[in-house]
Order: C-alpha cells, then structure tokens, then sequence
C-alpha cells in the first residue's frame, strides 16, 4: 500500500493482519472523493489511479523500491507486520479453505493440517517474512516491523508516527484455536526447516 498523499508505503506481509491496516489506514491515505473512484476504478477498470497498490498486492521492498525508485521510497515512511511462523501457516491453512480460486483451495478442503504442512506447504511454501522484509545481512529494509501478536500496541506507534487517528478493525480473521495443538512433529519440524530465516531474525519459535 502506497501513499503519496501522506508519503508512506505499508509492505503487505500476508496473514499479518494487513487487511486489518490497509482498511484502517485508506481514508487517511485518500481524500473521500479519492477513495470513490480508487473503489469503482479498481472494480471495473481494474486500474489503480492513484498509484495505491502499483507494486501488486502483496509485493518486497525490491519490488517496492522498484516501483517507485530508491530516492522516493527511501524519503517515505516505510513499515510493515510479521507474525509467528506456525500461527501464520495455521491461519493460512484456514483462509484457504475459504478461497475457492485459490490453487491451495482444494488442498486445504481435503488435506488435514498436518497433511497440508507435509505435502502443499513443503513443496510449495508461503514466502518468508524476512525474504520480503529484509536484506541478505538481515537488516531490515523498512522504518519499522510491528508484530501480529502486538499489533494494536505497534499499529499505535505507527499511527502516532504518521499523524493519524486511524481504528484499527478485524478483517480476514479465520477461526481457529492455539496453533500449537494443530502441529505434530513431523509439521514443527519442516516448518522449522522451511523458515529458518524468519526464526533466525525475528526471534520466533514454537513455544
């Protein structure tokens, strides 16, 4: 999520409660009348007039920086969330099951969730965070990285930053308990494996 009126670019980590900011932060991002034609535009021409997501939906800072050059991106403040590997999966696992265009749909109907981890997942992993967020050094490629598991707190610090008064609200959110009793050991195992990166930098891990 791009904004040039309020010069700040939001890095859109899937199942990090992004929806949840990107809803928060439009109507401070656009003006009213902005955010009526971004909301026809995008829904039947498919074009993005005010250049909100013209890096994708869910891009890296590369494709970011990309995007705007290195000397706007670097002037904007630039800050995105990350989330617990094993919770972020588990999560993922549940809002495929309700994404029938998806190609990890059908799976997700099918397969248990450690089934899920040991076939789909393993053969075809979700991107890591710090492989959008980070450089190969691990230094963070943003201003700032929140935390789904204290995003109130951290979206509040970004907010203060930004200057808004903007209510975070709960979009996406898929039901499921403590992602600890979904895993056996075989699934904490690959995922361990598969997002080593992200336990490294980010200071995850299972317990």
């Amino acid at each position: 999520m791009i904004s040039h009126r309020r010069k700040f670019v939001f890095v859109h980590v899937s199942k990090t409660g992004g929806q949840s900011v990107r809803k928060a932060l439009r109507p401070f991002a656009l003006t009213t009348a902005q955010r009526l034609v971004q909301y026809v535009d995008t829904r039947t021409l498919r074009y993005d007039p005010f250049g909100i997501n013209q890096a994708g939906s869910h891009p890296n800072v590369a494709k970011l920086k990309s995007a705007l050059g290195d000397e706007v991106f670097d002037s904007y403040y630039s800050f995105s969330f990350v989330r617990n590997l094993w919770s972020r999966l588990l999560s993922y696992y549940y809002f495929m099951k309700i994404r029938p265009r998806s190609e990890k749909h059908e799976a997700a109907m099918t397969l248990d969730f450690n089934d899920f981890i040991n076939t789909t997942i393993q053969d075809a992993p979700l991107r890591g965070q710090s492989s959008i967020l980070l450089d190969a050094d691990g230094k963070s490629l943003v201003n700032f990285i929140g935390r789904f598991e204290t995003l109130a707190t951290d979206f509040g610090h970004v907010c203060e930053t930004l200057g808004c008064g903007c209510t975070l609200p709960h979009k996406n959110k898929t039901k499921h308990g403590d992602f600890r009793t979904a895993y056996n050991q075989s699934s904490v195992d690959i995922v361990s494996r598969l997002y080593a990166n992200d336990i490294k930098f980010f200071n995850y891990n299972f317990e």
